[in-house]
Parts: structure tokens; sequence; C-alpha cells
């Protein structure tokens, strides 16, 4: 892999000769015959999206004709495990030098596509490139972008050619492995290594000076904290601790894009606020995050774009802004995904002793002590009840 590139985040990435700084095999792939099947299976009962409330008026962005444009390009991602689909035929754009965030349940499919999108899961159809380089080496058009389809609704399913395997590493890919740092739960890391010597290992990886490493090493492990953790081995290091260092791997060959899975879950409000605050510099500097998120006040915070994604499909994408429309994020994401609710009368048993007794009036307490609103034997307000 080529020696850091003296531009900024915002530049195109040189050809690269080595691999990622997470190198992981692919998950194994199905057979021909299987990936056909399903893909007829999901294309003959395709998964129905959420049907959001009424008055939503989902905004989905413009797709670019050319995929290389954008920071990130996803064209008809498809992943189906048996009858599951998990991604389905999933179409997205990252604009370079946006601060996107891609929300949704579990289960939505979010993580799946970033490791299709940075080379760790083979797709079963559709293409990715990261900053204009084929992810999968397809060597295919990248697929039209499907139709807007109704207000409320998300695209259908469109048809993709099965994405083919190349029989080695094209430059392309390894330029667009390059091109990218990731942060993402479930990668391999050297854990018997101290967190300098983790850096340093991704640093010759990628064919840095020594001089580059211990200068950016020295200042990713005091801007986020652990100095102290230097040495220590990354296996006794916390949670906070490894998405930390994690985060300091994927920043340390200054990627033109970070693309990050939850970068913050576990992580201590101090540090998360020093995170926030790398990450806005980077953005200022040009580059370009993708963070993929469940807390909607983190998102609206952060982002100027973000996507909402369920079932494997964009349900709506854009700025913050158009997605928004006047409301919340968090009132939004609800209204396309769906909420659940509690049934009147259920888990009636909670909020009293065992075998406490029902309420026999308005004013008094489940399970006995007292009736409220200074009503005959009410507790003096602030007291413990």
């Amino acid at each position: 892999m080529t020696a850091p590139r003296p531009d900024g985040p915002g530049r195109n990435a040189g050809p690269a000769a080595t691999p990622t700084d997470h190198p992981a095999p692919d998950a194994p792939a199905p057979t021909p015959g299987a990936t056909h099947a399903a893909h007829a299976a999901a294309a003959a009962t395709p998964t129905p999206a959420p049907t959001p409330d009424a008055g939503t008026q989902p905004h989905l962005a413009p797709v670019a004709a050319d995929p290389r444009e954008p920071a990130l390009a996803l064209r008809g991602l498809t992943k189906v495990y048996g009858s599951q689909v998990a991604v389905d035929t999933l179409t997205l754009d990252i604009p370079r030098g946006s601060f996107y965030g891609l929300v949704g349940p579990n289960g939505a499919g979010k993580t799946t596509a970033i490791m299709m999108a940075t080379g760790l899961l083979r797709p079963d159809a559709g293409a990715a490139f990261v900053c204009g380089h084929d992810v999968w080496g397809t060597g295919i058009p990248a697929p039209p972008a499907p139709p807007a389809g109704s207000p409320g609704t998300a695209p259908g399913p469109m048809p993709v050619a099965p994405t083919p395997t190349p029989t080695a590493p094209t430059a392309d890919m390894l330029a667009a492995k390059n091109a990218y740092g990731l942060l993402a739960d479930g990668l391999p890391v050297f854990d018997r290594l101290s967190g300098h010597e983790y850096l340093e290992y991704l640093g010759r990886l990628r064919g840095m000076s020594p001089a580059v490493i211990e200068e950016r090493s020295a200042d990713l492990l005091t801007a986020l904290g652990l100095d102290d953790a230097g040495t220590k081995s990354i296996v006794d290091y916390s949670a906070g601790m490894t998405k930390k260092i994690l985060l300091a791997g994927a920043l340390l060959h200054r990627p033109e894009i970070l693309i990050l899975d939850e970068p913050l879950e576990a992580v201590d409000p101090v540090s998360g606020q020093v995170i926030r605050e790398i990450l806005r510099r980077y953005v200022a500097a040009g580059g370009t995050v993708v963070m993929s998120s469940h807390v909607m006040e983190l998102v609206e915070g952060l982002c100027d774009h973000v996507a909402v994604v369920a079932q494997g499909r964009v349900l709506t994408s854009g700025t913050i802004d158009e997605v928004r429309a006047g409301r919340s994020l968090s009132d939004v994401f609800v209204r396309l995904v769906g909420g659940g609710t509690i049934a009147e009368g259920s888990l009636g048993w909670l909020g009293g002793p065992a075998g406490g007794t029902t309420p026999t009036s308005a004013g008094t307490h489940p399970g006995g002590g007292g009736t409220v609103d200074g009503a005959p034997g009410t507790t003096t307000p602030g007291a413990p009840q």
C-alpha cells in the first residue's frame, strides 16, 4: 500500500498494494444455485416495507448517475440468508464532505450493509464504490437507482446481477480499502499487543514511515485519553477503551472516509465528547463520516444527512432538515418504522410488592400506601413513599 498522501482526507486515494488494516476473510459465499434460488424466492415474495403514518411524506434523496461521484455509493446491495432477506437491493449515496447518519431498528440491515460496503462480506448482488473505487471489482455498470415510489413507501426490489468473484484482488479493490477507515464490532483485533504496538502494526501494514506512525499514534492516544493505556495490552482494556483504540486505528492513515458502526456505544460521556469533536474536525477538514447509531439525539446533533433503514431498505434519506420536515428525527423514525404499544391493562402487576392489591379507587396507590392529591392518608410531597 502506498505511503499516506500529503494531501487532506478529501483527495482521491492512489493505488494500494496491501490488505486493509483490519484483514478479515469473506463470509462463505453461497453456491450459485442456492443464491439464484433465494433471489427468485425473494423476488416472488418481496418483504413488505413498514407502513408509515398517513401523514408522513418520506423524502428520498436523488441518486447520482455516476456512482464514482459520491464518497460512498451503494447500488442494489442484496444479502440473503436462506429465506431471510437481510439487505434488500439497498441503494444509497453518501456525498463527499458529509456527516451521514444511518439509523434503524435492530436487524434493519445497517451492519450487514456496512460489511458489504467495505469488502468484509460478499453481497449476493449489487455493487459498492468507495471514493470512486469498485469495492468488489465487479467491472460491471452499477444498476440504476430504484424509482422514488409513492409517498410513505420504500422502493421495491429491482433486478440486479449477482456480484462476480474476481480471481484476484484488483488495484481498484485495494484502493477502495485504502480510502476508508472502519470501526465496527466483531472485527479481529490483536489484543495481546499494547495500544501503541497495535497502532505501529497498522501503520507498518500501510507502509507509513516510523516517524509518521510515532507522531500520529502519540497524538491520537493523547486526544482519546489513552496515554496511560498505551503500554497496556488491549485484552485488558475496558469496552470503551477498546472502542477508542479501534477508532485511533481507523484514523491513523488519514482516510478519505470514516465508516463507523455505533462508535459511541460503551464510551463514557467525557470520551464521547472528545470523539465527537475529533469527528467534527475531520469533516471540517474535508473528510466524510458515515455513522450508524440507535441514538436519534446523537445523529441530530452531529449529522447533516441521514437515512432511515428498515428491513434492509432505505425508507427515507437526505439532509437532516429534509428528512425531519419540521419534526424531530425520533418522531419521523417511529412514524416510518412503527412503534410498539402496550395494551391497556397489561403488566398490571408492575409497580407494587408481590401479591399487591389492585387499586380500589382512583386515588389509591397499587398495593396500598395512601392516596394522592391531598386526600386523607397522603404522604408528604417529596418524602419517601
